[in-house]
């Protein structure tokens, strides 16, 4: 989950930016997805490529990824166009940038609203963007900026999770695209213990990417083991609510260690969990969304305690068509893939070999 700000200052976020990003001068047409409503998106070939503003630079997209905010939300909220998550190569400069530079490879956050990553051209914002360093893969940067900014609040800001070095830690969840990258970030930050909470035949990829121990939330003697004997200093859940009926909240209650500062904090919520963290009614359990306030920060800090580049766990990787757009959203909305689902603008479409986590 995420929250933008509001506003129509320079560099803010929000819904109230000015006019739109313009077609290139001479109609020039691009494809990419387009959002028709809530759920409901589609592949177009005849899009305007839009045209850069102040403080927004154009990327020639190499790669994107999909989010379940991506087909969860109303186009009110998000606009006409798909996908946050977006790696690429600057194409053309707006006024008033001295970041970048056209030839720059950088990922980031597409201009929410006003553009989309799974697109062959994308307007982003250039605070939201960040270098791309030269050993992170195409598909992997744009499938590691959502996930891991989130992961990254959520365990590291006091007023979310606050987790220290040494906590034991649970995350809810662990083998989709958010829950490895809580995983790999918790062992970065020095979590003692990290559980790891998903199906058995994803325990050994889990594991892989840096937990201590796997728990099988479809075993009930397990799950019970760990309810009734485990006690956690910080809990990361990317599952209540991602499906109806499943609602982590209340053993989240009773695997939290007494201390007043353990908090459960959750990337997915029902609307009755949102909206007692928005008016501060949720105790010790939480609604976490992702920070838009410094992206190009924190990815290059993400980076720094992963070790100098993120291995993102990319399950498919589809092309840019009709096709691959339907093939990405059907895995995504099946629950059942195990990292990211990337959107690549190559031909040949192809994920990066997945390495075994190393961290600082």
């Amino acid at each position: 989950s995420f929250m933008g700000r509001r506003g129509s200052r320079r560099g803010s976020v929000g819904w109230s930016m000015g006019p739109e990003p313009g077609p290139v001068p001479g109609t020039s047409l691009m494809k990419c997805a387009v959002r028709l409503g809530a759920g409901n998106i589609t592949f177009a070939d005849k899009e305007p490529v839009p045209e850069p503003t102040n403080y927004t630079v154009r990327l020639k997209v190499k790669a994107a990824s999909l989010n379940p905010i991506d087909y969860k939300m109303p186009k009110m909220s998000l606009g006409r166009y798909v996908g946050c998550d977006v790696a690429g190569v600057v194409d053309e400069v707006g006024p008033g940038v001295t970041e970048f530079a056209v030839g720059d490879e950088v990922f980031g956050v597409a201009q929410f609203g006003k553009s989309g990553g799974i697109a062959e051209y994308s307007i982003c914002e250039a605070k939201m963007l960040a270098k791309k360093p030269e050993n992170l893969a195409w598909d992997k940067a744009a499938g590691s900026v959502v996930t891991y900014i989130t992961a990254y609040g959520a365990w590291t800001d006091r007023a979310k999770g606050g987790m220290q070095k040494g906590d034991a830690v649970l995350v809810i969840g662990a083998s989709g695209g958010c829950g490895l990258a809580a995983v790999q970030l918790a062992k970065g930050l020095g979590a003692a213990e990290i559980v790891g909470l998903c199906s058995a035949s994803n325990h050994a990829l889990v594991l892989a990417n840096g937990a201590t121990r796997c728990v099988d939330y479809t075993d009930p003697a397990a799950y019970a083991a760990m309810v009734e004997n485990d006690r956690f200093d910080v809990i990361y859940d990317t599952a209540t609510a991602a499906s109806p009926g499943t609602n982590y909240w209340p053993d989240g209650r009773k695997l939290l260690k007494k201390e007043k500062r353990c908090r459960h904090v959750s990337s997915s919520s029902t609307y009755g969990q949102l909206f007692s963290t928005l008016f501060g009614l949720s105790g010790r359990q939480k609604v976490v969304f992702m920070n838009l306030t410094q992206v190009g920060q924190d990815l290059a800090e993400i980076t720094r305690i992963l070790g100098g580049t993120i291995d993102t766990q990319v399950d498919m990787v589809v092309p840019l068509s009709a096709q691959g757009l339907s093939e990405g959203l059907d895995r995504l909305r099946s629950r059942r893939a195990r990292g990211k689902v990337v959107f690549s603008m190559e031909e040949q479409a192809s994920a990066t070999p997945v390495r075994t986590v190393s961290s600082q």
